[in-house]
């Protein structure tokens, strides 16, 4: 064994060039955002809430899919969890969130290509009716961890084995 375990390491040395991986190219396009249903603070869309959303689906592709794959997301409808509340005038949005009733929805169309050839293109409504049991993400201090769960979730039912790890690339 330590025999076959030296030759791997003098054979990885001579002559070995490690390159970063490529990652799959993913794409993700708001389409009408002032008209979402649940982002809009002030009249217009949140960019905090819009960010997250983009970082965790590129996240999940670059670390989900093959490198020579591409994703391309366009997003028509984001429902956040819960309802937004001003307790007062004063101060800034509060979210309140009860089970069931205010679970987190995306509408959203994508296109996966593999090596130029469109495998896959569908319009989908994500949506978890059972997001408050899921324990872990009732203390999160992350932003918008509802819907990153449910993308996260989504990428592992409609991108499958390759998913290793969804959950932790929507946490970025």
């Amino acid at each position: 064994m330590k025999k076959f375990f030296s030759t791997v390491l003098v054979s990885l040395g001579a002559g070995a060039v490690f390159l970063p991986a490529q990652a799959a190219v993913v794409h993700v396009h708001f389409i009408e955002p002032d008209r979402f249903t649940d982002t809009r603070v002030n009249g217009e869309a949140s960019r905090d809430a819009l960010i997250a959303i983009e970082r965790a689906i590129v996240a999940l592709g670059e670390q989900c899919l093959p490198s020579n794959q591409n994703l391309e997301v366009e997003i028509r409808d984001i429902d956040l969890a819960g309802t937004s509340r001003y307790v007062s005038p004063r101060q800034s949005e509060v979210r309140i969130i009860r089970s069931g009733v205010d679970a987190p929805r995306i509408t959203l169309h994508y296109t996966l290509t593999e090596n130029g050839r469109v495998i896959s293109s569908k319009e989908e409504v994500l949506r978890d009716l059972s997001f408050m049991e899921h324990r872990r993400l009732r203390d999160a201090s992350q932003s918008y961890p509802y819907e990153k769960r449910l993308l996260a979730d989504w990428f592992r039912e409609r991108f499958g084995g390759t998913c290793r790890s969804a959950q932790q690339a929507s946490h970025r």
